[in-house]
């Protein structure tokens, strides 16, 4: 697995974006800034779930609840969702992405391009594990 900080940064985002579903000030005009519809609140929690489990795959453990394995259509979903926010709000694209001033925005379209080519490969998919559990219940199902 790579580009753990990435992940972590782009998690920070949905957590973001979830935030503005609770802000009716200002939050409803921010998701339309980012082309997200206040209906779309169940697939940002769902993709948001996707970045848990990638994170969770390279700690081994997850904390609060298990992660499962997400379907493809749902990883997909997350991250060209990211990458449409990184093209059209940090003007980040494949042709200027070495480029770019900020590393982390660099950094985060690689992972984003990475992520759709390795969940494009079934092999790849099929080796990931099916549910990553939490560390308590990993650890009571190793000392039972």
């Amino acid at each position: 697995m790579k580009y753990f900080q990435a992940l972590a940064d782009i998690r920070n985002h949905y957590d973001d974006i979830l935030r503005y579903f609770d802000s009716t000030k200002f939050g409803h005009q921010l998701l339309e800034t980012l082309g997200i519809k206040h209906t779309e609140e169940d697939f940002i929690l769902e993709e948001r779930e996707v970045l848990r489990y990638l994170i969770g795959c390279q700690h081994m453990f997850v904390h609060d609840a298990n992660a499962t394995k997400p379907s493809l259509d749902v990883v997909e979903r997350c991250f060209n969702r990211h990458l449409w926010f990184l093209e059209n709000i940090h003007q980040c694209n494949a042709y200027n992405v070495n480029k770019h001033p900020s590393k982390l925005i660099q950094n985060q379209y690689k992972a984003c391009r990475h992520y759709l080519f390795q969940f494009s490969l079934p092999a790849w998919y099929k080796k990931l594990p099916n549910e990553i559990l939490t560390i308590d219940k990993k650890h009571s199902s190793i000392l039972n």
